[in-house]
């Protein structure tokens, strides 16, 4: 049997979390910092864009290898361009 599954365009906090591969906490963490990922509220569920959010940790990964110039950071596949 096959399933269909759909490309997903947006993520609920715990999804993104489990994308970006931290915790929940580090998650509401960056939330309340200067920083925050993208996201948006719709009713009570705040979501986080997959475009924006790959955007968003591309450039604080770029941010994070520059201050700490050769590095040699390597982005895993979904983050390349």
């Amino acid at each position: 049997m096959k399933t269909n599954v759909l490309p997903r365009i947006a993520y609920k906090q715990n999804e993104a979390a489990q994308v970006l591969g931290v915790s929940d906490r580090t998650l509401r963490d960056w939330m309340a910092g200067d920083n925050p990922p993208p996201s948006f509220r719709r009713g009570k569920i705040l979501l986080f864009p997959h475009d924006q959010l790959v955007k968003w940790m591309q450039k604080q990964l770029a941010n994070s290898s520059s201050e700490k110039s050769g590095s040699g950071t390597i982005l895993p596949n979904w983050l390349q361009d």
